[in-house]
């Protein structure tokens, strides 16, 4: 048993010695910061009178049914918001893909400083983002953060918001969950041998140590 926990210890060390890094690095990340809670504000309310097309139309232009539906400030205007489209709630038109000025508007007004827009970039590339759908549009914008906001064309949404603060985070987790075998899913054949070779390593180790103490208490006795 001794030899089955030096081969294991030797085996995961160094990712258990990540782990534990990363680990204790998370508990000093200001989270708030990581989300962009104090750079962002709310979208406008809704107002009662902004509301022309009524939700029982809405469906009916849907086809009868939807498995989703939400009524949210796009642009300053309210919009209905089903399975993904767009649908203007004033007067009913189907709302286009969203394009760079509009989401580069969508953006700058979800930050509380109204800084300037650095770039705007339409992004195809699944790899090019994490955890996000593709297409979606990428603002930068020239604030202290660094801030990158992630629009949906199809809602005119913010899917995502990232920051300085969260690109460490990032880089951490990936770290923590071999992100560089595979970015988009932990539950990976290299993490799971990692993690077999830790809990062995912790279990071989318990064992050795309660017949350790076992044999000291006969000695005793």
């Amino acid at each position: 048993m001794r030899r089955v926990h030096r081969i294991a210890t030797i085996l995961v060390g160094v990712p258990l010695l990540v782990w534990t890094a990363t680990g204790f690095a998370f508990t000093w990340f200001d989270f708030a910061a990581v989300r962009g809670e104090r750079d962002r504000v709310e979208a406008p309310p809704v107002r009662a009178d902004e509301v022309k097309v009524a939700l029982a139309d809405v469906l009916a232009r849907a086809g009868g049914q939807a498995r989703s539906v939400e009524l949210r400030s796009v642009g300053g205007r309210a919009t209905w918001i089903v399975d993904g489209r767009r649908i203007d709630a004033g007067d009913g038109s189907a709302g286009a893909p969203l394009g760079e000025r509009a989401a580069a508007q969508i953006a700058r007004d979800a930050h509380r400083q109204k800084p300037a827009i650095g770039s705007v970039v339409l992004l195809w590339d699944k790899a090019s983002v994490v955890d996000l759908d593709v297409p979606v549009w990428r603002v930068r914008l020239d604030d202290d953060h660094g801030s990158e906001v992630f629009v949906s064309p199809a809602t005119g949404k913010i899917v995502a918001w990232r920051n300085r603060a969260w690109r460490r985070f990032d880089a951490l987790w990936s770290l923590h969950v071999f992100g560089f075998v595979n970015r988009d899913n932990p539950a990976q054949l290299p993490l799971r041998i990692a993690g077999g070779l830790a809990l062995l390593t912790a279990m071989s180790g318990a064992w050795l140590l309660l017949v350790h103490y076992a044999r000291r208490t006969r000695r005793v006795a």
